[in-house]
């Protein structure tokens, strides 16, 4: 492989980090909603799903060459319309450990879809109480050809070089809701244990890797739940729409980034410092999947 063609595609990885829109949202601290989810008996759906058996276990290169589907919780009886006049928020805190959840009056639309995630999380997650959640609304207008959210193939919650790999926390897991057009899902083996994850992009291996015979679409309006071992992306805008999304994440660490939303609710919290987005500085892998390493003799070529 040619530097000259190396550098193309680490300016592309960067051009792609730089597409991520941020916003400023000021929010209030008054006539909040404020709850604690029930212990109530939750019928667990696709109880076989690996997702319940790991869901406490730490972040694990090796578990992306074990496809899993996403976990599809029903119809989220959200629409456009309660996006009207509520604002964007990005990975805003809802609840620390050891907390109530709290919920700014201008999210109120969303009120209901938090209780009925807590519930779900409550009712086959005993550890509940010691996570942190936070939420993203992002309601935007899209125009054809450009970007919804991040683009390109990626996991939520993939850890990286946020740690060495022996420090490695257990997994955070997400319920998120798209509109038209939905998230769509790679669920094919991903092979990355030959990566350096303090070096080489696993999000662009991601890209490289990925097939389109293997892309499935979600359901409109539907909740999902989903771990960072569901490598999936924003679809193409093929037209101008008006597209919602929302992801509510559960984590066992804090999201500590400059570009979070502040909540008025938590004033203690939040104060983290600015930092450079490790994307920009990770190269990509040059060469093929060595193979053997995974007692195979040949794979996918590289474009």
């Amino acid at each position: 492989m040619s530097m000259e063609f190396e550098d193309q595609r680490c300016a592309a990885l960067m051009a792609t980090v730089d597409q991520i829109r941020y916003t400023e949202t000021h929010l209030s601290s008054e006539d909040h909603f404020e709850f604690m989810p029930e212990k109530l008996i939750v019928p667990i759906v696709n109880p076989k799903h690996p997702f319940y058996f790991e869901h406490k276990e730490p972040f694990d290169l090796e578990k992306y060459q074990y496809p899993r589907s996403p976990i599809d919780l029903g119809n989220s009886l959200l629409t456009l319309g309660d996006a009207n006049n509520s604002p964007n928020v990005l990975r805003m805190p809802i609840k620390y450990p050891d907390t109530d959840y709290k919920i700014p009056k201008e999210l109120e639309p969303y009120h209901a879809l938090i209780q009925r995630v807590a519930e779900y999380e409550k009712g086959f997650n005993h550890l509940d109480h010691g996570q942190f959640v936070h939420i993203t609304v992002d309601r935007s207008h899209v125009k054809a050809k450009t970007s919804h959210r991040y683009p390109g193939f990626h996991g939520d919650g993939v850890q990286g070089t946020k740690f060495s790999q022996d420090q490695y926390l257990s997994i955070e897991h997400s319920y998120i809701v798209t509109s038209e057009p939905p998230t769509e899902f790679c669920i094919q083996p991903f092979f990355l244990n030959h990566l350096n994850d303090a070096r080489n992009n696993i999000f662009h291996e991601f890209e490289v890797q990925a097939r389109e015979s293997n892309i499935y679409g979600t359901i409109p309006w539907h909740l999902y739940l989903i771990d960072p071992y569901m490598v999936h992306r924003t679809p193409t805008i093929t037209k101008d729409t008006d597209r919602l999304f929302v992801r509510i994440t559960y984590a066992y660490s804090e999201l500590m980034n400059p570009h979070n939303t502040k909540s008025p609710l938590f004033p203690e919290h939040q104060n983290y410092d600015k930092r450079h987005d490790i994307r920009k500085f990770l190269t990509t892998y040059p060469d093929d999947v060595p193979w053997g390493m995974y007692g195979l003799s040949y794979g996918p070529k590289r474009a």
